[in-house]
């Protein structure tokens, strides 16, 4: 089951935290493909942020030359010259690489990075003393701001109210979807104690946005909050969804956000998904979907 496996950044970075360390200095990530040098995926990125700077040089690396030696052959080693069935096989594996971080790789973190549950509210409410409101910002149109409103409107619904007895985290997201047509909804996250396999808000409403799609109707922008009235970006698994999916003009679909320092951010869906090698197939199989 390809949902249950494990990346080999978490692998390694799990393993890492039993081993004494200060600070991580670096990260290597390298694939056997010939000339691709693989990024990691978003849930990686997400997991990434919990352990690395947002400045920590992340080196990708990529096999630059191919093997020389017959298909048939066995060949041990990974560097040097080996004998296989009394021929001399050279073996060419040069690695390139390039630099990247996870400021580059992946912007507008969650605001809970390094913060603890037991602190999340207290975190919370601090930030939105000072925080920008949304319905005050000039930024914004008067749909978008409704939608704000619909979505703070569904924290106070009877499903939400009583969600919020089971007490799985201290904060609750709800989220909402404007389309070019006009029309919206909004949902809430479901919570589960095997929490892996709870439900993003934004990925709750993916039905509908596919639902729309079909029918030449595009997402204008989704707002994602919490009890509190602050506005959050995007998880790994709403990116991802979202990205991949095909159903979204990533150009055009926003996504409305208060920032660490409480700032209103206003985005687009290409600002947080960054450095996709499948980005011109994502493109291709959209086409084809039309």
């Amino acid at each position: 089951m390809n949902s249950q496996s494990l990346c080999a950044e978490r692998s390694a970075l799990t393993q890492l935290r039993m081993l004494p360390f200060s600070k991580i200095m670096g990260l290597y990530i390298v694939s056997d493909l010939i000339g691709q040098k693989l990024t990691p995926g978003m849930v990686c990125r997400e997991f990434l942020c919990e352990f690395l700077e947002s400045d920590t040089p992340i080196y990708l690396a990529s096999l630059s030359h191919q093997l020389k030696m017959n298909v048939n052959d066995n060949v041990n080693g990974l560097n040097g010259t080996h004998s296989t069935n009394g021929i001399d096989v050279e073996n060419e594996y040069q690695f390139t690489h390039r630099l990247t971080t996870l400021q580059q790789l992946y912007p507008h973190p969650s605001l809970f990075v390094h913060i603890r549950g037991s602190s999340m509210i207290e975190f919370v409410e601090s930030l939105v003393k000072k925080s920008e409101k949304i319905e005050h910002f000039n930024g914004l149109s008067d749909q978008q701001i409704k939608l704000y409103k619909e979505i703070i409107k569904q924290h106070k619904s009877e499903r939400c109210v009583r969600l919020s007895s089971i007490k799985l985290s201290p904060v609750r997201l709800c989220a909402g979807v404007l389309f070019d047509d006009g029309s919206s909804a909004t949902t809430s996250q479901n919570l589960l104690c095997e929490f892996a396999h709870s439900l993003d808000c934004v990925v709750k409403l993916m039905y509908l946005i596919e639902d729309k799609y079909y029918q030449n109707v595009n997402v204008s922008t989704i707002i994602i909050c919490d009890q509190f009235g602050l506005c959050h970006s995007p998880s790994a698994s709403a990116r991802a969804h979202l990205f991949e999916s095909g159903f979204i003009n990533y150009q055009n679909c926003k996504f409305i956000f208060h920032n660490i320092n409480g700032k209103i951010n206003l985005v687009n869906l290409s600002e947080l998904v960054i450095d996709i090698p499948a980005l011109d197939q994502i493109d291709s199989a959209k086409e084809q979907c039309r």
